[in-house]
C-alpha cells in the first residue's frame, strides 16, 4: 500500500534518467562522417565569431539569444560538406564566383566588395603594373564611401592593401597555391640575411595535417576531425642575433594575421586567438624539416583601422598563453560541437562487430544437385497444361497428326490395383524413375480408384476431327 509524504517534507527523489546510448547505425555513420568531410579553420572561427557576437548582444539587450541553433547549423552545414572551402576567401571582381569543394557557388554580385570602382581596386589588388604610378587619389570623404560594409570584407581589403605595401618596398615573396613552403621558406631565409630585413611570404592553399594523436588523447575516436586547406595571411621570416650550436645563422618564423577593427580598444577576440594558433600549430610540422629555421614564441596581428591605409597597429600574444586556449577548441570543443565519435562508443560497435553470429553456410554442391534432380523429375512427371495450341505447328506432317490423335494418353489407361504385378511400384522400369531419397516422403498418388477405359473411336468421327485440325490448327483448306 502506497503512503503519501508527509505535508512538508519532500519524497524520494529519482535519480535524473542517463542518457540513452547511440545505436551501433548511428556510430558508423558519424564515424564515416568524421572520415570523409573537413572543415576549415576560417569557417570555425567564424562560428565562434558569431557566438561571441551572440553573447555582445545579451549584453546590450538584456536577451537571452539561442547559441544552440547556431551550432546545430554549422554542425548541417559541415555534414553537407558546404564547409570545404578550397579556394580562400578573397575580393571578387564583377562575375566572378567564390566555389566550395561541393560544388555550391556564391555570385560576388550580392558582396558589397564588388562595388569598389575601379580607382580603388587599381591601388589594391595585385596586378602586373602594380609599380606604376597610381591615379588621383580620392578625398577620405570619397573614399570612405566606398568601403565596405561588413567586417570580412574591409579585413581582406586591409590585407591586400598591407600586402601591396610590403611589395613595393621589396620585402613580399608569393606561394603558389599547394607548392612547396619549404622551399619558398629558403628564398625567404636568403634574403632576410641578405638584406637584414623581415621578409614576408604570401602562402597559398596548403594542405592541413593529421590531428589524430591529439584526438585519441582526448578520447576521440581516430581520426578525429579532419581540417581542410587554409591559408594564412603572412608568414615573417627575420634573422635573430643569437646562433646555432654550431655557429650557424638562424632565422625566426611567425604568423601574422591581418585583421580589421572598428574599435579603439586592444582587444584579440577568440576567433582571432584560434585562428593564427591553429596556423602556428601547422606550420610547425610543415616547416620543422628545414635547417637553421626556428618558429617563434608569439602570435603577431596586425589591427587595421582603415582598409584603404597600409598603415597598421601590430598587436603580439605569447603562445605559451594561448596554446592551451587554442588546443581546447580545436580539440575538445570542437568535436563535441559536431557529435564526434567517442573511443568508447568506437569499442562498442567493434565489439558488437565481433559478436555477430556466423552467417548460414551455403548448402553443398551434392544436396543442390539433388534438388535440382528432383526438380527436373517431377516436371518431367507433370501432366501437360491443357489447353489449344496457340502457335503454328511448321514442320508436323499429317501422319504425326493423326497418330498423336489416336494414340491414347498415359493419364487415359487405368492404372492397375496396388497389389497386381505391374504395379508401378514393383515395375522395374520405372522404381528407378521414381526412386526418391529416404527424408522425401512419397506422394500418395497410386490410391487414386481406376479410371474407366475410353470408349471404341468412331472413324467417321476420326475423319471429321482430322479436317478440322487441318482448318483451324494447319490452316489448310
Amino acid at each position: 500500500m502506497h503512503t503519501p509524504a508527509r505535508s512538508g517534507t519532500a519524497g524520494p527523489s529519482l535519480p535524473p534518467s542517463a542518457p540513452r546510448p547511440a545505436s551501433l547505425v548511428d556510430i558508423r555513420s558519424r564515424h564515416s562522417m568524421q572520415c570523409s568531410t573537413a572543415v576549415t579553420i576560417s569557417a570555425f572561427a567564424t562560428l565562434l565569431a558569431d557566438l561571441n557576437s551572440s553573447w555582445e548582444e545579451d549584453g546590450r539587450t538584456g536577451k537571452e539569444s539561442s547559441r544552440q541553433d547556431r551550432v546545430d547549423l554549422f554542425r548541417e552545414e559541415w555534414l553537407m560538406g558546404m564547409l570545404s572551402r578550397f579556394k580562400p576567401l578573397e575580393l571578387l571582381l564583377d562575375g566572378e564566383e567564390e566555389t566550395y569543394s561541393d560544388g555550391t557557388r556564391r555570385s560576388s554580385a550580392a558582396a558589397s566588395t564588388s562595388t569598389l570602382p575601379s580607382i580603388l581596386t587599381a591601388t589594391t589588388h595585385d596586378s602586373p603594373n602594380a609599380d606604376a604610378e597610381s591615379p588621383d587619389p580620392l578625398s577620405d570623404e570619397a573614399r570612405q564611401r566606398f568601403v565596405p560594409l561588413d567586417a570580412i570584407s574591409r579585413g581582406v581589403l586591409a590585407e591586400q592593401t598591407i600586402k601591396r605595401s610590403l611589395k613595393q618596398r621589396g620585402q613580399l615573396l608569393r606561394h603558389k597555391d599547394f607548392a612547396s613552403l619549404p622551399a619558398v621558406a629558403r628564398k625567404a631565409m636568403q634574403q632576410t640575411r641578405k638584406t637584414g630585413k623581415p621578409v614576408y611570404v604570401s602562402p597559398g592553399l596548403l594542405d592541413s595535417v593529421e590531428w589524430t594523436e591529439e584526438y585519441v588523447q582526448r578520447k576521440w575516436a581516430a581520426p578525429g576531425i579532419r581540417f581542410g586547406v587554409f591559408r594564412p595571411d603572412l608568414i615573417r621570416f627575420e634573422e635573430v642575433k643569437r646562433k646555432g650550436e654550431e655557429g650557424e645563422r638562424l632565422v625566426l618564423w611567425e604568423v601574422v594575421e591581418v585583421k580589421y577593427s572598428g574599435k579603439s580598444r586592444g582587444f584579440i577576440y577568440t576567433n582571432f586567438k584560434v585562428q593564427a594558433g591553429f596556423y602556428h600549430l601547422t606550420l610547425t610540422r610543415l616547416l620543422s624539416a628545414v635547417p637553421s629555421l626556428i618558429p617563434s614564441h608569439k602570435l603577431t596581428f596586425f589591427i587595421s583601422r582603415d582598409p584603404l591605409s597600409s598603415s597598421y597597429e601590430e598587436q603580439s600574444l605569447a603562445l605559451r598563453t594561448v596554446q592551451a586556449f587554442v588546443e581546447h577548441h580545436l580539440f575538445v570543443l570542437l568535436p563535441g560541437w559536431l557529435n564526434a565519435v567517442k573511443v568508447d562508443e568506437w569499442e562498442r560497435l567493434q565489439k558488437a562487430l565481433k559478436e555477430q553470429p556466423p552467417s548460414t553456410p551455403a548448402r553443398s554442391g551434392a544436396v543442390t544437385q539433388t534438388f535440382i534432380e528432383k526438380l527436373q523429375a517431377s516436371a518431367k512427371s507433370a501432366p501437360p497444361t491443357p489447353g489449344r495450341a496457340r502457335r503454328k505447328a511448321t514442320s508436323l506432317s499429317k501422319a504425326d497428326t493423326f497418330s498423336s490423335l489416336t494414340k491414347p494418353s498415359q493419364l487415359s489407361q487405368p492404372l492397375p490395383p496396388p497389389d497386381s504385378p505391374n504395379s508401378p511400384s514393383t515395375s522395374p522400369s520405372r522404381s528407378s524413375l521414381l526412386a526418391l531419397p529416404e527424408d522425401s516422403p512419397t506422394p500418395a498418388h497410386y490410391n487414386l480408384p481406376s479410371l474407366p477405359p475410353l470408349p471404341p473411336v468412331d472413324e467417321q468421327e476420326q475423319r471429321e476431327l482430322e479436317e478440322l485440325f487441318e482448318r483451324i490448327v494447319l490452316g489448310e483448306s
